[in-house]
């Protein structure tokens, strides 16, 4: 190593604790998409980062949605730019968690705790990050490095408060961005994604009646869904020829959310499934819609984004 990596490896190494205790402060936080506004968790972003020496903004549609854009370095243009998401997925029933899903309990070696990996753990080591760049005499020379934390990322990254909005009022000009996910394994392309809803629709009947059970009437369209569903599991890609994508392929994860039925004795006519799909160069949607089709069933989209490098 140089002399500034040198010096950056090891204010890094000094700086180990209080990484790992931000981290602990921003799971405390919860920020569950759809549940929870993402306001507090930014704010306590934007004061560790003034407290640290760095400029920090809350900017975007939605006041109690913000992204945070941080600030290091007094350049006029940005070389590096830092992506992380403010919001996590649900943490769903805590008694099946070894730890608690809120504590950010710091043991054995680990920061434990919904978004400890997805991304808060990423975002609380890239605001250091820069804290260090800019403490670190040329370091950043003539430049600018940012950290930006968007909203709204667990529904998909579609929608218009987070990368959209920022990208709409030119704020991810940068020479290269990192996204900044707790990880070993570096890519320099980003699936796509396409979500879907299916619908299955049987024959409700009574499932004490004769004609059910000498199989003349009814039609159950749960286990027919469920007969869907593991076909669109034995879905089998091909690994990504992209360099780009190394190591990824497009990927099918049917059911993430099913309902169907309305009591115990009647046979369902009705049953809804989301599939959810990550893509990379070599499919595209209408490619995927071709599978559903030649599976019987004609999807409604419920979310969608192109893969990108």
């Amino acid at each position: 190593m140089n002399a500034i990596e040198t010096q950056l490896a090891a204010a890094a190494e000094v700086r180990r604790d209080a990484i790992a205790g931000f981290c602990s402060r921003l799971i405390q936080i919860p920020s569950v998409n759809g549940v929870d506004d993402e306001v507090n968790l930014a704010q306590a972003i934007a004061d560790e980062a003034r407290a640290l020496g760095l400029a920090a903004e809350l900017a975007g549609a939605d006041v109690q949605r913000p992204n945070v854009i941080i600030s290091a370095g007094m350049g006029a243009t940005t070389g590096l730019l830092l992506l992380g998401h403010l919001d996590t997925v649900p943490a769903g029933d805590p008694t099946r968690w070894s730890w608690p899903p809120f504590g950010g309990v710091i043991g054995e070696g680990r920061v434990h705790g919904r978004g400890a990996i997805d991304t808060k753990g990423g975002m609380a080591a890239a605001l250091y990050a820069l804290a260090i760049l800019q403490a670190v005499p040329d370091a950043l020379p003539g430049g600018r490095a940012q950290l930006i934390c968007v909203p709204d990322e667990e529904s998909g990254a579609t929608g218009t408060l987070g990368i959209r909005w920022l990208y709409d009022h030119g704020r991810l000009n940068a020479g290269g961005a990192i996204y900044a996910y707790s990880g070993d394994q570096i890519t320099l392309g980003h699936r796509g994604l396409v979500r879907y809803r299916l619908e299955c629709h049987g024959q409700a009947i009574h499932t004490g009646a004769a004609e059910w059970q000498a199989g003349t009437a009814g039609a159950n369209a749960v286990t027919g869904m469920a007969r869907l569903l593991i076909a669109l599991e034995d879905l089998r890609f091909d690994m990504s020829t992209s360099p780009y994508f190394e190591a990824y392929r497009t990927l099918v994860t049917p059911g993430t959310v099913i309902s169907g039925g309305v009591a115990i004795n009647i046979v369902p006519d009705q049953c809804e499934a989301l599939i959810d799909i990550r893509l990379t160069p070599e499919y595209d949607r209408a490619q995927i819609e071709q599978v559903l089709g030649e599976l019987g069933r004609v999807p409604h989209v419920v979310g969608v984004s192109d893969p990108f490098q």
